[in-house]
């Protein structure tokens, strides 16, 4: 119990928060992204996994990231085309 104390105090010494998500600093190098959601509510460092550029997503809680590099999808444009009849 001792070491999972220690442990504890080790990781919030070492841990940043850059929203939306948390990193961990080890030895000068940042180790993460980490779900805020779930190290907030259980302790738990849970990493984050990439779906596409700039968003986040969490496997354990299911929560969505959205980090500054994100830019939403540009919609496209459909071309129909139109067969008319001649009357």
């Amino acid at each position: 119990k001792v070491k999972d104390l220690e442990e504890q105090v080790t990781i919030r010494g070492n841990l940043i928060w850059e929203s939306p998500y948390y990193w961990l600093k080890i030895k000068k190098k940042k180790d993460g992204p980490y779900c805020q959601h779930c190290y907030d509510k259980n302790k738990e460092l849970i990493r984050l996994q990439e779906n596409r550029n700039g968003v986040w997503r969490c496997t354990a809680c299911k929560n969505i990231y959205y980090d500054s590099t994100y830019q939403p999808p540009t919609p496209r444009t459909i071309r129909i085309k139109h067969k008319f009849a001649d009357y």
